[in-house]
Protein backbone atom coordinates (compact mmCIF):
# COMPACT_ATOMS: atom_id res chain seq x y z
CA UNK A 1 0.00 0.00 0.00
CA UNK A 2 2.80 2.31 0.81
CA UNK A 3 4.46 2.14 -2.94
CA UNK A 4 1.11 2.27 -4.48
CA UNK A 5 0.28 5.88 -2.36
CA UNK A 6 3.62 7.23 -3.52
CA UNK A 7 3.20 6.35 -6.72
CA UNK A 8 -0.63 7.76 -7.15
CA UNK A 9 1.23 10.97 -4.94
CA UNK A 10 4.15 11.49 -7.88
CA UNK A 11 1.65 10.83 -10.41
CA UNK A 12 -0.40 13.37 -9.13
CA UNK A 13 2.44 15.80 -9.08
CA UNK A 14 3.88 14.98 -12.36
CA UNK A 15 0.42 15.42 -13.91
CA UNK A 16 0.29 18.99 -11.98
CA UNK A 17 3.45 20.53 -13.04
CA UNK A 18 3.70 18.62 -16.94
CA UNK A 19 6.46 16.79 -16.19
CA UNK A 20 7.54 13.16 -16.63
CA UNK A 21 6.72 10.76 -14.07
CA UNK A 22 10.19 10.38 -13.78
CA UNK A 23 12.81 12.52 -14.89
CA UNK A 24 15.85 12.00 -12.83
CA UNK A 25 17.45 14.10 -11.01
CA UNK A 26 15.42 16.95 -10.56
CA UNK A 27 12.23 15.34 -10.33
CA UNK A 28 13.38 12.80 -8.56
CA UNK A 29 14.75 14.63 -6.02
CA UNK A 30 11.72 16.96 -4.99
CA UNK A 31 10.00 13.72 -4.63
CA UNK A 32 12.65 12.52 -1.87
CA UNK A 33 13.04 15.99 -0.33
CA UNK A 34 9.36 16.01 0.77
CA UNK A 35 8.33 12.96 0.97
CA UNK A 36 11.27 11.09 2.95
CA UNK A 37 9.12 9.97 5.85
CA UNK A 38 7.82 7.08 3.29
CA UNK A 39 11.27 6.04 2.38
CA UNK A 40 13.26 3.54 4.42
CA UNK A 41 16.22 4.75 2.46
CA UNK A 42 18.25 7.88 1.45
CA UNK A 43 19.33 9.08 -1.89
CA UNK A 44 22.49 10.92 -3.12
CA UNK A 45 23.50 12.13 -6.47
CA UNK A 46 27.25 11.67 -7.95
CA UNK A 47 29.59 11.98 -10.87
CA UNK A 48 28.47 8.00 -11.50
CA UNK A 49 24.97 8.15 -11.91
CA UNK A 50 24.89 9.78 -15.55
CA UNK A 51 27.50 7.09 -16.55
CA UNK A 52 25.16 4.13 -14.92
CA UNK A 53 22.14 5.48 -16.32
CA UNK A 54 23.83 5.67 -19.86
CA UNK A 55 25.54 2.17 -19.61
CA UNK A 56 21.97 0.35 -18.51
CA UNK A 57 20.36 2.10 -21.57
CA UNK A 58 22.61 1.26 -24.04
CA UNK A 59 23.30 -2.74 -22.69
CA UNK A 60 21.84 -5.43 -24.84
CA UNK A 61 19.46 -6.75 -22.74
CA UNK A 62 18.69 -10.69 -22.82
CA UNK A 63 16.55 -13.04 -21.07
CA UNK A 64 18.95 -15.41 -18.48
CA UNK A 65 18.73 -19.22 -18.93
CA UNK A 66 16.97 -20.55 -15.85
CA UNK A 67 16.98 -24.14 -16.64
CA UNK A 68 19.99 -25.57 -13.55
CA UNK A 69 18.74 -27.81 -11.16
CA UNK A 70 17.36 -26.50 -7.94
CA UNK A 71 19.10 -27.09 -5.11
CA UNK A 72 17.05 -27.59 -1.68
CA UNK A 73 18.06 -27.53 1.81
CA UNK A 74 15.63 -29.83 3.97
CA UNK A 75 14.32 -29.09 7.15
CA UNK A 76 12.97 -30.83 10.45
CA UNK A 77 11.89 -28.54 12.68
CA UNK A 78 12.75 -24.97 11.23
CA UNK A 79 16.09 -23.81 11.76
CA UNK A 80 17.85 -21.53 14.20
CA UNK A 81 18.48 -18.39 11.59
CA UNK A 82 19.96 -15.68 13.61
CA UNK A 83 19.03 -12.34 12.91
CA UNK A 84 21.99 -10.70 11.91
CA UNK A 85 24.96 -12.12 9.84
CA UNK A 86 28.00 -11.64 8.03
CA UNK A 87 29.34 -14.87 5.89
CA UNK A 88 33.09 -13.54 6.95
CA UNK A 89 32.40 -14.19 10.58
CA UNK A 90 32.57 -18.30 10.25
CA UNK A 91 35.55 -18.77 8.45
CA UNK A 92 38.40 -16.65 10.09
CA UNK A 93 40.92 -18.87 7.89
CA UNK A 94 39.34 -17.20 4.32
CA UNK A 95 39.56 -13.47 5.71
CA UNK A 96 41.98 -12.00 3.86
CA UNK A 97 39.86 -13.71 0.67
CA UNK A 98 36.79 -12.20 1.88
CA UNK A 99 38.49 -8.67 2.76
CA UNK A 100 37.67 -8.01 -1.34
CA UNK A 101 38.01 -4.28 -1.50
CA UNK A 102 37.40 -2.36 -4.16
CA UNK A 103 34.95 -4.50 -6.41
CA UNK A 104 34.76 -2.34 -9.61
CA UNK A 105 33.94 -2.83 -12.85
CA UNK A 106 34.83 0.61 -14.33
CA UNK A 107 33.44 1.59 -17.95
CA UNK A 108 32.86 -2.16 -18.53
CA UNK A 109 29.54 -3.55 -17.83
CA UNK A 110 30.55 -6.71 -16.29
CA UNK A 111 28.65 -7.43 -13.23
CA UNK A 112 27.77 -10.50 -14.72
CA UNK A 113 31.75 -11.88 -14.89
CA UNK A 114 32.84 -9.71 -11.48
CA UNK A 115 30.03 -11.20 -9.06
CA UNK A 116 30.27 -14.74 -9.63
CA UNK A 117 33.82 -14.78 -10.18
CA UNK A 118 34.09 -12.99 -6.24
CA UNK A 119 31.33 -16.02 -5.48
CA UNK A 120 32.94 -18.88 -6.46
CA UNK A 121 36.48 -17.20 -5.09
CA UNK A 122 34.93 -17.19 -1.78
CA UNK A 123 33.37 -20.83 -1.70
CA UNK A 124 36.99 -21.83 -2.99
CA UNK A 125 38.45 -21.22 0.12
CA UNK A 126 35.34 -22.33 2.14
CA UNK A 127 35.32 -25.74 0.56
CA UNK A 128 39.44 -26.11 1.26
CA UNK A 129 39.41 -24.71 4.53
CA UNK A 130 41.56 -21.83 3.72
CA UNK A 131 44.34 -23.93 2.13
CA UNK A 132 43.23 -22.13 -1.39
CA UNK A 133 43.11 -18.40 -1.27
CA UNK A 134 43.20 -17.32 -5.31
CA UNK A 135 40.69 -14.88 -6.38
CA UNK A 136 38.98 -15.67 -9.49
CA UNK A 137 39.92 -13.84 -12.44
CA UNK A 138 36.92 -11.74 -14.09
CA UNK A 139 38.74 -10.66 -16.85
CA UNK A 140 39.17 -14.42 -17.50
CA UNK A 141 35.52 -15.06 -18.06
CA UNK A 142 35.44 -11.60 -20.25
CA UNK A 143 37.66 -12.35 -22.66
CA UNK A 144 37.80 -15.51 -22.81
CA UNK A 145 33.96 -16.87 -22.48
CA UNK A 146 33.24 -16.06 -26.14
CA UNK A 147 29.57 -17.85 -25.29
CA UNK A 148 28.94 -15.67 -22.08
CA UNK A 149 28.99 -12.10 -23.50
CA UNK A 150 25.80 -10.45 -24.96
CA UNK A 151 28.08 -8.50 -27.32
CA UNK A 152 31.37 -8.75 -29.10
CA UNK A 153 33.72 -6.71 -27.28
CA UNK A 154 32.51 -8.46 -23.37
CA UNK A 155 31.25 -5.22 -21.81
CA UNK A 156 28.11 -5.08 -22.99
CA UNK A 157 26.71 -7.72 -20.62
CA UNK A 158 26.59 -11.35 -20.28
CA UNK A 159 24.80 -14.24 -18.95
CA UNK A 160 25.54 -15.73 -15.24
CA UNK A 161 24.66 -19.58 -16.65
CA UNK A 162 26.84 -19.22 -19.49
CA UNK A 163 29.58 -18.04 -16.85
CA UNK A 164 29.06 -21.16 -14.10
CA UNK A 165 29.61 -23.46 -17.54
CA UNK A 166 33.09 -21.85 -18.29
CA UNK A 167 33.94 -22.61 -14.99
CA UNK A 168 33.17 -26.41 -14.85
CA UNK A 169 34.32 -26.69 -18.37
CA UNK A 170 37.38 -24.81 -19.25
CA UNK A 171 37.93 -23.54 -15.81
CA UNK A 172 38.99 -19.93 -14.48
CA UNK A 173 42.50 -18.68 -13.53
CA UNK A 174 43.74 -16.36 -10.99
CA UNK A 175 43.30 -12.85 -10.98
CA UNK A 176 42.73 -9.51 -8.95
CA UNK A 177 41.31 -6.44 -9.58
CA UNK A 178 42.32 -3.44 -11.62
CA UNK A 179 45.92 -1.87 -10.78
CA UNK A 180 46.53 -4.82 -8.71
CA UNK A 181 49.39 -7.14 -9.57
CA UNK A 182 47.93 -10.17 -8.39
CA UNK A 183 47.41 -13.79 -9.99
CA UNK A 184 47.35 -15.00 -13.63
CA UNK A 185 45.44 -12.07 -15.05
CA UNK A 186 44.10 -8.89 -13.19
CA UNK A 187 41.25 -6.84 -14.40
CA UNK A 188 42.75 -4.99 -17.26
CA UNK A 189 43.01 -1.82 -17.79
CA UNK A 190 41.03 -2.41 -21.63
CA UNK A 191 37.99 -3.20 -19.40
CA UNK A 192 38.31 -0.70 -16.66
CA UNK A 193 39.08 2.62 -18.94
CA UNK A 194 38.44 1.45 -22.68
CA UNK A 195 34.68 -0.22 -21.93
CA UNK A 196 36.10 -3.59 -24.16
CA UNK A 197 38.30 -6.21 -22.43
CA UNK A 198 41.58 -7.98 -23.74
CA UNK A 199 42.27 -10.24 -25.74
CA UNK A 200 41.76 -14.09 -25.05
CA UNK A 201 45.57 -15.58 -25.82
CA UNK A 202 45.11 -18.55 -22.81
CA UNK A 203 48.06 -16.83 -21.10
CA UNK A 204 48.95 -15.13 -17.69
CA UNK A 205 49.03 -11.37 -18.62
CA UNK A 206 50.42 -10.57 -15.27
CA UNK A 207 54.34 -10.95 -15.40
CA UNK A 208 55.09 -11.27 -12.00
CA UNK A 209 52.74 -14.68 -12.09
CA UNK A 210 55.56 -17.57 -12.19
CA UNK A 211 52.25 -20.07 -12.88
CA UNK A 212 51.17 -20.90 -16.73
CA UNK A 213 47.67 -19.93 -17.63
CA UNK A 214 46.87 -23.90 -18.06
CA UNK A 215 48.20 -24.99 -14.58
CA UNK A 216 46.26 -21.86 -12.63
CA UNK A 217 42.83 -22.72 -13.86
CA UNK A 218 40.35 -23.40 -11.22
CA UNK A 219 37.70 -26.07 -11.95
CA UNK A 220 33.98 -26.21 -10.27
CA UNK A 221 31.83 -29.35 -10.44
CA UNK A 222 28.54 -27.83 -9.29
CA UNK A 223 26.29 -24.96 -10.27
CA UNK A 224 22.85 -25.30 -9.25
CA UNK A 225 19.40 -22.11 -8.40
CA UNK A 226 17.93 -21.70 -5.25
CA UNK A 227 14.39 -21.72 -4.78
CA UNK A 228 12.24 -18.21 -4.27
CA UNK A 229 12.34 -18.62 -0.39
CA UNK A 230 14.12 -16.05 1.94
CA UNK A 231 14.60 -19.42 4.77
CA UNK A 232 16.40 -21.65 1.77
CA UNK A 233 18.83 -18.76 0.77
CA UNK A 234 19.92 -17.80 4.13
CA UNK A 235 20.78 -21.86 5.15
CA UNK A 236 22.49 -21.76 1.81
CA UNK A 237 24.75 -19.17 3.01
CA UNK A 238 25.50 -19.93 6.32
CA UNK A 239 26.20 -22.96 5.31
CA UNK A 240 28.35 -22.62 2.14
CA UNK A 241 28.75 -19.32 1.29
CA UNK A 242 27.66 -16.30 -0.62
CA UNK A 243 25.26 -16.11 -3.52
CA UNK A 244 25.04 -14.62 -6.22
CA UNK A 245 20.96 -12.60 -7.35
CA UNK A 246 20.06 -11.19 -10.51
CA UNK A 247 17.90 -8.60 -9.88
CA UNK A 248 15.23 -5.91 -11.65
CA UNK A 249 16.80 -2.36 -11.47
CA UNK A 250 14.88 0.36 -11.34
CA UNK A 251 15.79 4.37 -12.28
CA UNK A 252 15.93 5.31 -8.04
CA UNK A 253 18.48 2.48 -7.05
CA UNK A 254 21.07 4.78 -8.81
CA UNK A 255 20.82 7.45 -5.89
CA UNK A 256 20.55 5.54 -3.27
CA UNK A 257 23.01 6.28 -0.59
CA UNK A 258 22.12 4.09 2.88
CA UNK A 259 19.27 2.89 4.55
CA UNK A 260 17.37 -0.17 3.41
CA UNK A 261 16.49 0.17 -0.19
CA UNK A 262 12.75 -0.15 -1.94
CA UNK A 263 11.78 0.14 -5.12
CA UNK A 264 9.65 3.54 -4.98
CA UNK A 265 9.49 5.41 -8.57
CA UNK A 266 11.10 5.18 -11.76
CA UNK A 267 10.36 2.86 -14.63
CA UNK A 268 12.88 -0.04 -15.11
CA UNK A 269 16.01 -0.07 -17.17
CA UNK A 270 17.48 -3.16 -16.86
CA UNK A 271 19.10 -5.92 -14.48
CA UNK A 272 21.73 -6.74 -12.54
CA UNK A 273 24.07 -9.12 -11.19
CA UNK A 274 24.93 -8.99 -7.47
CA UNK A 275 26.05 -10.70 -4.46
CA UNK A 276 24.28 -11.70 -1.22
CA UNK A 277 26.78 -11.63 1.71
CA UNK A 278 24.24 -11.51 4.54
CA UNK A 279 21.43 -10.27 6.25
CA UNK A 280 20.11 -8.14 9.42
CA UNK A 281 17.24 -5.82 10.46
CA UNK A 282 17.07 -2.50 11.47
CA UNK A 283 14.52 -0.05 13.84
CA UNK A 284 12.08 1.28 10.36
CA UNK A 285 11.49 4.55 10.30
CA UNK A 286 8.32 5.05 8.11
CA UNK A 287 6.75 2.90 10.99
CA UNK A 288 3.83 3.80 13.54
CA UNK A 289 6.10 2.32 16.81
CA UNK A 290 9.07 1.73 17.79
CA UNK A 291 8.87 -1.67 17.57
CA UNK A 292 8.54 -2.47 14.21
CA UNK A 293 11.67 -3.36 12.31
CA UNK A 294 12.71 -3.59 8.53
CA UNK A 295 14.56 -6.84 7.57
CA UNK A 296 16.89 -6.73 4.65
CA UNK A 297 19.63 -8.42 2.75
CA UNK A 298 23.11 -6.93 2.71
CA UNK A 299 24.36 -6.86 -1.07
CA UNK A 300 27.71 -6.38 -2.75
CA UNK A 301 27.82 -4.54 -6.21
CA UNK A 302 30.35 -4.05 -8.89
CA UNK A 303 29.67 -0.22 -9.01
CA UNK A 304 32.60 0.89 -7.15
CA UNK A 305 32.85 2.58 -3.83
CA UNK A 306 31.50 6.03 -4.80
CA UNK A 307 28.38 4.26 -4.97
CA UNK A 308 26.28 3.18 -1.73
CA UNK A 309 27.96 2.55 1.22
CA UNK A 310 31.74 1.05 -0.71
CA UNK A 311 29.68 -0.37 -3.02
CA UNK A 312 27.06 -2.15 -1.08
CA UNK A 313 23.70 -1.53 0.02
CA UNK A 314 20.63 -3.02 1.82
CA UNK A 315 17.59 -3.81 -0.14
CA UNK A 316 14.31 -5.35 1.38
CA UNK A 317 14.15 -8.84 2.83
CA UNK A 318 11.54 -11.97 2.14
CA UNK A 319 9.41 -10.56 -0.07
CA UNK A 320 11.50 -10.55 -3.22
CA UNK A 321 12.06 -6.87 -3.47
CA UNK A 322 13.25 -6.09 -7.46
CA UNK A 323 13.23 -9.56 -7.55
CA UNK A 324 16.54 -10.14 -6.16
CA UNK A 325 15.12 -13.58 -4.07
CA UNK A 326 13.94 -15.52 -7.88
CA UNK A 327 17.00 -16.25 -9.45
CA UNK A 328 19.62 -16.84 -7.01
CA UNK A 329 22.44 -19.32 -7.87
CA UNK A 330 25.53 -21.03 -6.65
CA UNK A 331 28.34 -23.18 -7.21
CA UNK A 332 30.80 -25.68 -5.80
CA UNK A 333 34.00 -26.93 -6.40
CA UNK A 334 33.27 -30.75 -5.51
CA UNK A 335 30.27 -32.40 -6.59
CA UNK A 336 28.45 -33.87 -3.69
CA UNK A 337 26.04 -32.73 -1.62
CA UNK A 338 24.91 -32.73 2.02
CA UNK A 339 22.91 -35.39 3.62
CA UNK A 340 20.15 -32.77 4.20
CA UNK A 341 20.13 -31.72 0.62
CA UNK A 342 18.74 -32.74 -2.51
CA UNK A 343 18.62 -30.98 -6.15
CA UNK A 344 15.13 -31.34 -8.42
CA UNK A 345 16.35 -31.78 -11.87
CA UNK A 346 14.33 -30.53 -14.59
CA UNK A 347 13.01 -33.00 -16.97
CA UNK A 348 15.14 -33.57 -20.17
CA UNK A 349 15.87 -30.95 -22.46
CA UNK A 350 14.87 -31.13 -26.36
CA UNK A 351 17.57 -33.77 -27.96
CA UNK A 352 17.98 -30.29 -30.29
CA UNK A 353 19.56 -28.48 -27.47
CA UNK A 354 23.50 -29.13 -27.09
CA UNK A 355 23.91 -26.13 -25.03
CA UNK A 356 20.86 -28.15 -22.43
CA UNK A 357 22.82 -31.17 -22.69
CA UNK A 358 25.69 -30.16 -21.36
CA UNK A 359 24.30 -29.06 -18.29
CA UNK A 360 22.99 -32.71 -17.70
CA UNK A 361 26.95 -34.16 -18.30
CA UNK A 362 28.90 -31.34 -16.59
CA UNK A 363 28.79 -32.60 -13.09
CA UNK A 364 30.34 -36.28 -14.37
CA UNK A 365 32.47 -34.71 -16.65
CA UNK A 366 34.06 -32.33 -13.96
CA UNK A 367 34.35 -35.26 -11.55
CA UNK A 368 37.25 -36.70 -13.78
CA UNK A 369 38.10 -33.29 -15.04
CA UNK A 370 40.72 -32.82 -12.21
CA UNK A 371 42.15 -36.59 -12.70
CA UNK A 372 42.86 -35.96 -16.13
CA UNK A 373 44.53 -32.48 -15.87
CA UNK A 374 46.94 -33.54 -13.18
CA UNK A 375 47.34 -36.67 -15.42
CA UNK A 376 48.65 -34.28 -18.70
CA UNK A 377 50.95 -31.97 -16.45
CA UNK A 378 52.23 -34.60 -15.10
Amino acid sequence: MKNLWITLFVTFLAVQSGVAVFNPPDQFWYHVQYNDKYYEWDSATGDSVPKMYDRFRKRKHVEELDDLPVLKHKFGPPPDIPEFYHFSQKWDACEDVFNDKNVNEGSCDASWAILPASMLSDRLCIESNGSKTSRLSAEDILACCSECATEQNDCGGGVVQKVFQFWMGQGIVSGAHYNKSEGCMPYSKSSFVDQKSSKCELRCTNPKFRTSYKRDKHFGSLSYRLPNDELQIQVEIIKHGPVVAEMTVYEDLLYYSEGVYEHVVGEKIGTEVVKIIGWNSQESVTAQTDDDRVNYWTVVTSWGDEWGRNGVFKIVRGTNQCGIESKVRAGRRFPWLDKDEYLEIRAPPSPRSAERRSLLVAPIWFIIMPVINSVVLI
